[in-house]
């Protein structure tokens, strides 16, 4: 409730927000405010609305928890079909024609792009349902880094693409879940590879920042410092202004992405935002079309834990 005798005395900014009434059932309760105008530009007020949302997130979490049954279940068939794939590609005395170990190479890339597509749905689900839990340690960035280049680095290899890595040596240890943070690196290497094209580069830059005034011009408010700044970007094919604001969006894809028929999930940058977050940073983009992307993230610098 202080939040809203917060807001109740400021007419200028709008505001929502949501809390619990306990009793003999428990209900949750989300308030909607905004000032209101006279014609003529003057504030007249403002105006709360409530809500009661208690059967809203009940049925989110039955859908959240019933996405996560079925990804969980698509895994053991997809497991199954990826086995059989790969004792077909590994047989030399498989009898398949030229053509048939086309069809099979086809099949491993689509079940590489359902398996793919499978753990991010388990990631986002976790995420939903608070149920994420971050094993932190200090860990030198590079780790998270290379454990990522790891996946991707044969992607970036077979389109001929030129990787350029300019992390400083100095850099402090970081408190992190390495896997989570690789998981970021991976996600944004490997949309930076798919938006690029062949013979293109892409750069991932990293740097201490102790002052606001030292980060990129488009940065948020709100960064916490100092932090260690990541720049992952890439010579693509950009992203349209009017797109920007809703590319951490769950499945969104540009509509420049879905003419050119790239493959995603719409989940990689909401994985992305997502993590970040959680590690008390923030995440953000600068981009113009067919002027390439380049993504920013910071991870605060945090001692003595």
């Amino acid at each position: 409730m202080n939040v809203l005798l917060n807001f109740s005395g400021d007419y200028a900014q709008s505001a929502s927000y949501e809390f619990e009434i306990s009793g003999t059932t428990r209900r949750v309760v989300r308030w909607y405010s905004e000032p209101v105008h006279t014609y003529s530009g003057a504030l007249l007020g403002r105006l709360f609305v409530f809500r009661d949302a208690t059967h809203e997130l009940a049925l989110d979490r039955t859908k959240t928890e019933f996405v996560s049954l079925v990804a969980h279940e698509l895994g053991t068939p997809l497991a199954a079909i990826k086995n059989a794939v790969e004792m077909l590609q590994d047989d030399p005395s498989s009898l398949l024609s030229e053509d048939g170990r086309q069809y099979v190479q086809i099949i491993a890339q689509r079940v590489e792009s359902l398996e793919a597509l499978v753990k991010d749905i388990i990631a986002l689900t976790r995420i939903e349902a608070g149920r994420i839990e971050l094993r932190r340690a200090y860990h030198p960035l590079s780790a998270a880094l290379n454990e990522a280049l790891n996946s991707v680095r044969s992607i970036i290899q077979a389109r001929k693409q030129q990787l350029i890595l300019e992390i400083p040596d100095n850099l402090p240890a970081l408190w992190i879940d390495r896997n989570r943070i690789a998981q970021v690196f991976t996600n944004l290497l490997t949309n930076a590879s798919k938006y690029t094209h062949d013979g293109g580069t892409l750069l991932v830059r990293a740097a201490r920042v102790d002052r606001a005034e030292d980060l990129p011009e488009n940065s948020p408010a709100d960064v916490r410092l100092p932090a260690v700044l990541v720049m992952v970007q890439d010579t693509g094919i950009g992203i349209a202004p009017e797109e920007q604001a809703r590319i951490f969006e769950r499945f969104y894809r540009t509509e420049d992405a879905r003419k050119r028929r790239i493959q995603g999930s719409g989940l990689g940058l909401t994985i992305v935002e997502s993590f970040v977050t959680l590690h008390g940073g923030k995440v953000w983009l600068r981009s113009a079309p067919l002027q390439g992307s380049s993504f920013f993230f910071t991870l605060p610098i945090v001692e003595g834990q």
